[in-house]
């Protein structure tokens, strides 16, 4: 049942993560056209900026999570509903104080902006109603959890998805129609109210027993709000200081080159960690239920995600610039080592989903505290000193050695000294092993492509085929070769037997 539930997460989410990152593509293009450099990199701005705002929350979604994983596991509704109104009550204020704070932030918005011609009161008015779209989803925060902990997060992925999809063509219909950024926070406002209806039916559909009457409010997941709230900090500088930087201390404009490489990473990057937010539920009911079984489970977790991001970022490395230059434009392009450092930073973020899995389902919010204040430190100084000598490269650049740095050095550490123990992972020397194979292949790929012209999209789609197949032959006989294919052939036997059935 765990692997059947978490196989029809997964699908799912890949499935409509992958729709929605192609109308993104397109609508970054369809927004240059009608929408303009400056209005577009506000637009990005506004995501940045609610980020830290939303800080307010102390990121306390994971602990509640958490919490459930072993009232679950036993069906005791009355500690369920509990913790769920808990749960509610905390998030509904956090919505009012998000919503407030918005607000007054509005009146100060010129401070992010170094250049605009955009009238402040204009700019002012779409950022307030992009804070009361995003601040209203806290509303449903509770119903969404408990789907996730019973494992049917699924449901609300297709709801959530699916509105997302009809908001994506719905922006490009609007700016096609020469409506401007206002028509388009409007329409933002509408998807998430229909959204949140949506969330709240399914609920109280698949969880009859879910309700709030007669229940005493369950607050001990905020007991790791100090832990929490120090590492939501430090992920939200480690992940949003860099268009905050490049809007404040370059341009508006720049924000548009960043991001034209950052969302096709980040599009590829959110598919990737389906496989994460699809495994984390069933890995923390493993974790309760089979402790040993999960300890072996890491190792096979952790090839697969090598794998995939040896998979994806190989070619990645050869196709991104000639995909910008032609879709967006030359003037949107980086420089090699910008672009090379985005990619790298799509490698880190994909064989980082087992530490983040086991960490979070594990409850470590307090171990990993201090490396993610480390990380994000690190990553925050840097992106200072090398934005002012190298420009949008050096912010890049700066993510990557924090990486580095931080997580891939001292997550292994934690988990072999607080749950692994005596059977203790290798993570830095499988590191090094699982990694290798990617430099042998991006060299074998730069000397059969190297003189390939890739003057439009047909033959950019070729050049993308032609990498894909010889990365992939590469990397999956290396991962034979070196017996790190256990999840292959887990994979192969599931479709056998899927089929199978089908068949009788």
């Amino acid at each position: 049942m765990r692997t059947k539930k978490t196989t029809k997460n997964l699908i799912t989410s890949l499935i409509l993560t992958t729709l929605v990152a192609l109308i993104g593509v397109a609508k970054i293009k369809v927004f240059l056209l009608f929408l303009g450099n400056e209005k577009t990199g506000i637009y990005q701005l506004f995501s940045q900026i609610f980020s830290y705002i939303s800080l307010i929350d102390a990121g306390l979604t994971g602990s509640i999570l958490y919490s459930l994983y072993k009232p679950v596991s036993k069906d005791d509704t009355k500690k369920i509903n509990s913790i769920l109104k808990g749960g509610r009550n905390f998030y509904n204020k956090i919505a009012v104080v998000i919503t407030i704070i918005g607000l007054i932030l509005s009146f100060k918005i010129d401070f992010f902006l170094s250049d605009y011609t955009t009238p402040l009161w204009y700019i002012q008015i779409c950022f307030i109603l992009f804070i009361i779209s995003n601040a209203i989803n806290y509303m449903v925060t509770s119903q969404k959890v408990i789907l996730e902990a019973r494992q049917n997060l699924y449901k609300v992925h297709l709801v959530v998805y699916i509105l997302i999809i009809i908001r994506g063509l719905g922006e490009m219909l609007l700016l096609c129609l020469h409506l401007d950024l206002l028509s388009l926070m409007l329409l933002f406002l509408l998807c998430s109210i229909v959204q949140n209806i949506f969330i709240i039916y399914i609920c109280k559909k698949d969880y009859k027993e879910f309700t709030y009457k007669d229940v005493k409010p369950d607050y001990e997941f905020k007991k790791e709000s100090k832990n929490l709230i120090v590492q939501k900090i430090a992920y939200i500088i480690f992940n949003n200081i860099d268009v905050v930087l490049i809007s404040k201390y370059i341009s508006s404009a720049s924000v548009v080159i960043y991001t034209s490489y950052s969302y096709i990473v980040n599009s590829l990057q959110t598919i990737v960690k389906k496989i994460g937010s699809a495994s984390l539920a069933s890995v923390g009911n493993l974790l309760v239920e089979d402790s040993k079984k999960s300890k072996d489970f890491f190792k096979e977790f952790n090839s697969m995600c090598f794998y995939l991001a040896n998979l994806i970022c190989i070619p990645l490395l050869v196709v991104i610039t000639p995909f910008v230059s032609i879709f967006y434009g030359d003037s949107y392009t980086l420089p090699y080592l910008g672009s090379f450092c985005v990619v790298m930073i799509l490698y880190f973020k994909t064989i980082e989903i087992p530490l983040e899995v086991y960490t979070s389902a594990l409850g470590y919010f307090g171990k990993i505290k201090k490396c993610i204040i480390f990380q994000s430190m690190v990553n925050l100084v840097l992106s200072f000193v090398l934005l002012f000598k190298i420009g949008i490269s050096g912010v890049l650049l700066a993510t990557v050695i924090s990486y580095i740095v931080g997580e891939f050095i001292m997550y292994p550490i934690i988990l072999n000294k607080n749950y692994f123990k005596n059977n203790k992972i290798n993570y830095h020397l499988d590191l090094f092993i699982l990694a290798i194979i990617g430099v042998f292949s991006y060299g074998i790929l730069i000397l059969v492509t190297h003189q390939f012209a890739v003057n439009n999209l047909i033959q950019w789609f070729f050049l993308g085929v032609i990498c894909f197949i010889i990365n992939f032959i590469i990397v999956t006989i290396y991962f034979k070769i070196i017996k790190q294919d256990k999840f292959i052939t887990r994979g192969l036997n599931l479709i056998k037997e899927r089929r199978k059935k089908y068949e009788e």
